[in-house]
């Protein structure tokens, strides 16, 4: 447990950050991130592999993106 939450939590975190920057690139760049697993909102690590993330719009729906998605279609 405690390895988990010293090595394995923080690469994780590091891992999805640099995952997410390779993405948006430049203030131009837009995109949609999703991410299916749900242990970031019900386990107790989940919060912080997302404060590591940069601040963006989340939400729990794919209703909100949709219109994101049909202005690129």
């Amino acid at each position: 447990q405690k390895a988990f939450k010293r090595y394995a939590i923080p690469r994780a975190s590091i891992a999805l950050r640099q995952g997410f920057g390779r993405l948006i690139r430049s203030s131009m760049d837009r995109g949609v991130v999703v991410i299916c697993d749900k242990r970031l909102i019900s386990a107790s690590f989940g919060k912080i592999i997302t404060d590591a993330l940069p601040k963006t719009e989340t939400s729990k729906s794919l209703d909100d993106i949709r219109p994101f998605l049909a202005r690129r279609a």
